[in-house]
């Protein structure tokens, strides 16, 4: 489990801390380039407002939304990590 949702998935790797877009359990996901596009546009209208981790948040449930599945409210608010939880990811809990 992740420690919490905080966009930290959008980190890339530095010397020090590898990013969680090479965990095993990330495979399929793909086009981050999106959230940076949306964050960008986001920040031009309401500066130092928006996090990555909610616009992530509130895609996947418009997502899940407009496949069908249920609608629901969901409160923002969230901060961005600076943090990279890889090992935790990378870790098999069977």
């Amino acid at each position: 489990m992740v420690e919490s949702c905080d966009a930290s998935l959008l980190l890339d790797s530095t010397e020090e801390s590898m990013s969680e877009q090479t965990a095993r359990r990330n495979f399929g996901l793909r086009n981050f380039k999106y959230v940076t596009t949306i964050k960008d546009l986001l920040e031009e209208e309401f500066p130092n407002t928006v996090s990555c981790a909610d616009i992530i948040a509130l895609s996947a449930k418009d997502g899940a939304a407009l496949l069908g599945g249920p609608k629901f409210d969901m409160k923002t608010g969230r901060r961005d990590s600076k943090v990279s939880f890889l090992k935790i990811l990378n870790v098999d809990k069977r």
